[in-house]
């Protein structure tokens, strides 16, 4: 279980590096298999992860990454996760009730207001679900998709407030999730500028190479 542990944070470890000094990633593989033997794998490995972690913020590979994981982490995941609560537990459920039932409207109103549930709920997954792919492939620094991600996401949310507007709903709660989504997106868009930017100067070296 600790040789586990050990090679999983020296794998980490290595990932936290810059990648002009993958050697160092291997070198630490190489010492892990000698603290093993000597039966002090995890002190080890925690010692590579912490200088690793401590050299993040000095270089641009570093910040990156751990700009890309704060946002992913603290922003794009908890809103899908707030999502799908409001998708499952209230949002479209208390608007229909709020519209149909307060207002005095008419049964065959209220009826078509209760049908718009099931859809409401379906684009509001979607919309979890979208923000939870963005996340994944921001993680993986696969623009090309997150951009595909992104536009599904964006035509999602802009579905749910225009089918909310006709059915007259209270549009105020999808307004400022609209508002989030566009803040969202331009700070993708700025870590797709950004992440360019660090592969600038890998491929001159290569070229000069």
């Amino acid at each position: 279980m600790k040789t586990s542990i050990a090679r999983a944070m020296v794998t980490l470890a290595s990932a936290c590096m810059e990648e002009k000094h993958s050697e160092w990633g291997l070198a630490m593989q190489a010492e892990l298999e000698e603290a093993i033997a000597a039966g002090k794998p995890l002190r080890f490995a925690v010692g590579c992860l912490a200088a690793s972690l401590r050299r993040m913020p000095v270089h641009n590979e570093g910040r990156f990454s751990l700009t890309a994981h704060a946002f992913a982490l603290g922003l794009l995941i908890p809103v899908a996760a707030l999502q799908t609560g409001l998708a499952l537990f209230g949002f479209p459920h208390s608007l229909a009730r709020g519209s149909a039932l307060t207002s005095g409207q008419n049964a065959l109103l209220g009826g078509m207001y209760h049908a718009t549930i099931p859809l409401l709920v379906a684009l509001m997954l979607v919309l979890a679900i979208g923000h939870l792919g963005m996340a994944w492939l921001l993680l993986n620094r696969d623009w090309q998709r997150v951009v595909k991600a992104g536009a599904l996401t964006l035509s999602t949310m802009i579905a749910i407030v225009t089918f909310m507007s006709v059915l007259n709903l209270e549009v105020g709660l999808a307004l400022l999730q609209c508002a989030i989504l566009m803040v969202e997106l331009a700070v993708l868009g700025g870590l797709a500028s950004w992440h360019a930017d660090l592969l600038q100067p890998r491929e001159a070296d290569l070229a000069a190479g």
